[in-house]
């Protein structure tokens, strides 16, 4: 019946599409003042005098391509928020030429503008001044991901560029700490369109395309990867793992990775944890990333049951936030949830990968900063290993998925025979 009566109100408004359930959340929270407002703002000089017009068109030609910065939240009686898609008419007004802001108190008021209180999710204003122009874009959070943002501006500096005959925009003062934090760890544009060129060849089974390193084998050994995979009925297994079977895998590949890492004291193996991604249409949409999440599984001399019990509820914690970027989400759901949680069918696991990166970022898993580390001898990769689980009705299946040149040809093999012996009866 709550579902009922949630669809039914929802259809009132023609193209509405109900809003999931962590976007309810957030959103409600946000009404509440329980969630503070996130708007990222940003700010360039452009040396060219006489191009506000054509700076506000290449602008509104980016908004054209990304539904995510045109969306409209509502709430309806029953307190379900529901979302459409405006066109590009409904948002011609939040960009604008307008008048300089020489001070912060005109700069907040401009920031005060996007909220969902008011329903503008972006403010994009062109101010010339005596030598060129200066522009200025606040963009609520609520509707796209970091890494979607950098994107997005990357697309506006080469419309930009093209229309100056080549010259980007110059990068002035950032008002954020964090939107420059997004581009930091952001990819490169070109690069990013290069990859989403070639999404429909990418196999699935093969480590993720879009990489923040290249895989490089070690010196004088050829790059290789080694699956193995192996099933086990529940009767056979014990019952203690039985609760935390999706995290067996990842917690027995931590431990294995564990002991390649020698000479460094570790607690925990950071892991991606990684989501089901989109369709090649949403990609273009909203952004070209998994969903994906980090998180961390422990090491040391508890047994598996103990450790698998932490990663499941991680990976627990994972899938109940909301997926990135927050718009737009994929509204095929998943009935007879409890409680009406109907997660959306995106949030399921795909697989749980450790990831070693050139220059460790640092990471927060349950409020502590999580050191990613690298493997003996500096030596670099994305991808170390990967460890998969698939629930059926009879039974459980394993798959771990190992780069020989870094943990040699036995190493997968090694992981599932301690993993089976480990959980049987």
């Amino acid at each position: 019946m709550w579902m009922l009566g949630i669809m039914n109100d929802a259809k009132f408004q023609a193209g509405d599409i109900p809003c999931s359930w962590d976007q309810n959340q957030a959103l409600t929270s946000h009404s509440l003042g329980i969630k503070p407002r996130d708007v990222i703002c940003r700010r360039w000089y452009v040396a060219h005098v006489g191009v506000a017009s054509l700076i506000c068109d290449a602008w509104r030609a980016v908004v054209s391509e990304h539904p995510a910065l045109r969306v409209e939240y509502r709430r309806h009686t029953s307190g379900f928020w529901s979302q459409r898609v405006l066109s590009n008419d409904e948002v011609a007004l939040w960009t604008t030429v307008g008048a300089y802001f020489p001070d912060r108190t005109s700069v907040q008021q401009f920031d005060d503008r996007v909220s969902i209180d008011t329903g503008q999710l972006f403010s994009f204003v062109v101010t010339p001044v005596f030598d060129g122009v200066v522009v200025e874009l606040a963009i609520d959070h609520i509707c796209i991901d970091g890494v979607s943002i950098s994107l997005l501006i990357g697309f506006l500096n080469v419309k930009i560029a093209l229309a100056l005959n080549g010259q980007p925009l110059s990068e002035g003062a950032c008002d954020t700490n964090f939107f420059d934090r997004c581009v930091k760890l952001g990819p490169d544009y070109r690069s990013s369109v290069q990859d989403l060129s070639r999404w429909p060849e990418v196999n699935p089974g093969i480590f993720p395309p879009m990489a923040e390193v290249e895989m490089t084998a070690r010196p004088g050994i050829e790059y290789g990867e080694h699956k193995v995979s192996a099933r086990i009925s529940w009767e056979e297994m014990d019952d203690r793992y039985r609760s935390s079977a999706p995290g067996i895998c990842g917690a027995a590949l931590a431990q294995s990775v564990s002991r390649v890492i020698e000479g460094i004291p570790v607690s925990e193996i950071p892991l991606v944890a990684v989501l089901s991604g989109r369709t090649v249409a949403d990609q273009l949409a909203v952004g070209m990333y998994f969903s994906y999440a980090m998180l961390a599984a422990q090491v040391g001399d508890d047994p598996l049951y103990v450790r698998a019990r932490a990663v499941h509820g991680r990976i627990l914690g994972a899938m109940r936030r909301s997926r990135t970027p927050f718009a737009l989400e994929v509204l095929q759901r998943t009935p007879n949830q409890p409680h009406g949680r109907d997660y959306v069918n995106e949030s399921t696991l795909n697989y749980l990968q450790v990831n070693h990166v050139a220059e460790p970022p640092e990471l927060e898993v349950s409020d502590a900063v999580v050191e990613v580390l690298p493997v003996a001898f500096q030596e670099r990769g994305y991808g170390l290993a990967r460890a998969r689980s698939v629930s059926r009705m009879n039974d459980l299946e394993f798959e771990i998925t190992a780069r020989t040149d870094y943990l040699g040809s036995e190493f997968a093999s090694s992981v599932i025979s301690e993993l089976l012996t480990d959980i049987q009866r």
